[in-house]
């Protein structure tokens, strides 16, 4: 089953013995003992239960010794938002934000990159505003929705997932993509200097061009990504 965070798990477990008495009934997380009950009806409740995964069984123990193990049952604590936005900022134009920064724009979250693509969460709005603006996918990751269900951690878009390495680089490029794409370079005038088709993990020799930043153009078949490099 599938419980919504914080979460009361009521867990109960028949238990009877033919030639003696139940001592008591004992209740388990995974290997973790959450509690006992030494009466019929045999019942424990898990109170305040944060978002994970609980893989709940019983043991029940006779006048004798004897134990008895039930199989195991899992249920699901999920977060479920109304809001993942709130307590976060709108973005504006300019505000300083620095890798790790998270704004709110258009009904979705999103996170500043990392250097030296951080810098451009401070451009100008109709290049880099999150979401909207000609080049925001340079800037910033996709982090979601406002509204929806959240899990344990947020969920990772394909943006996050691709990678380009080292980040300088003084040659061979790593593409980290999932899927074989096709990966364009652009010089810092916009003129096409490479293409090729990259297999995941796959990669590129930059070796004979010019020190600078080149675009890297990845396009998956679904969806068109960029990102910078910078060529010692």
């Amino acid at each position: 089953t599938s419980l919504n965070a914080p979460a009361s798990i009521a867990i109960t477990a028949n238990a009877s013995d033919a030639d003696g008495t139940v001592s008591k009934v004992e209740f388990y997380n995974g290997t973790a003992k959450i509690g006992e009950d030494a009466s019929a009806p045999y019942a424990y409740t898990l109170t305040n239960a944060g978002v994970g995964t609980y893989v709940i069984s019983a043991k029940a123990i006779d006048n004798s010794g004897a134990v008895t193990s039930t199989g195991t049952v899992t249920v699901t604590v999920v977060a479920v938002a109304t809001d993942a936005c709130s307590g976060i900022a709108q973005y504006a134009e300019n505000n300083g934000y620095v890798t790790g920064s998270k704004v709110k724009n258009g009904g979705k979250r999103y996170e500043c990159k990392e250097w030296p693509y951080s810098g451009w969460c401070n451009g100008a709005s109709w290049a880099y505003a999150p979401g909207s603006g000609a080049y925001w996918s340079d800037a910033w990751y996709d982090r979601g929705a406002c509204a929806g269900r959240t899990g344990e951690a947020d969920a990772v878009s394909i943006e996050s997932t691709v990678l380009v390495s080292p980040n300088p680089s003084t040659g061979i490029i790593n593409i980290h993509v999932e899927v074989v794409s096709t990966v364009t370079l652009y010089n810092a005038q916009g003129m096409e200097v490479m293409r090729s088709t990259v297999t995941p993990q796959g990669s590129m020799d930059m070796s004979n061009l010019s020190s600078g930043m080149y675009t890297v153009r990845i396009d998956t078949g679904s969806e068109v990504l960029t990102r910078m490099v910078i060529k010692n």
